[in-house]
């Protein structure tokens, strides 16, 4: 049962929540919660720090993705989503963590179906 699920865009391969099932404190924060008129929002979640970034990609809609940023017991994760590598990205984890960021690529990600196929993406 997954305690947090993070939502970067609305696309069916990013957005299949009936692959998910929500411990009873889980909760979702797609990127309509996370980003409100242009502003990039942060969450409190199960002693997690969540922040949203900017996320970019020739595919996607800037105004309608994003990427995460979480915090947990001092250790900074980046979820990237589909985002490109980009100059606002190495701006963005310079100044939040002083260069030192573990990025999560979509490859290392635990996905249900490959995890029932006995595979990991």
């Amino acid at each position: 049962m997954a305690d947090l699920v993070l939502v970067t865009h609305r696309h069916d391969d990013h957005f299949d929540l009936s692959l998910v099932e929500l411990s009873p404190l889980g909760q979702v924060i797609t990127d309509l919660e996370a980003m409100t008129n242009g502003t990039y929002n942060s969450f409190h979640v199960h002693q997690i720090v969540v922040r949203a970034v900017p996320a970019f990609n020739d595919s996607h809609d800037p105004r309608e993705t994003v990427g995460y940023i979480l915090t947990i017991d001092g250790v900074k994760l980046y979820a990237a989503g589909d985002t490109s590598e980009t100059d606002a990205m190495g701006a963005m984890i310079g100044s939040d963590t002083g260069g030192h960021l573990r990025r999560a690529h979509r490859r290392h990600a635990f996905h249900p179906r490959a995890h029932q196929a006995g595979r990991t993406v």
